[in-house]
């Protein structure tokens, strides 16, 4: 038997803690020289300033959902 459960999340708050935080704690940016980061965060930055739907605003909401998968031996 397979049981499927949705759990929905929006992670809101500043561009740091949403956008640029969540970049930067990727492995593979965090294993970057650190020159190499911070051109990768000045561009994140940048970035974020060019959107037009981000250019105005404080806050930031990045939803996403966990699906979570459970199987029982019949």
């Amino acid at each position: 038997m397979l049981k499927e459960h949705s759990f929905p999340y929006s992670h809101i708050g500043p561009f740091e803690e949403v956008i640029v935080q969540r970049i930067m704690s990727v492995s593979f940016t965090a294993a970057l020289p650190n020159d190499e980061k911070n051109a990768v965060r000045t561009r994140v930055w940048a970035v974020i300033k060019e959107t037009p739907e981000l250019a105005e605003k404080e806050m930031v909401s990045f939803s996403y959902q966990t699906l979570v998968y459970c199987c029982k031996k019949m």
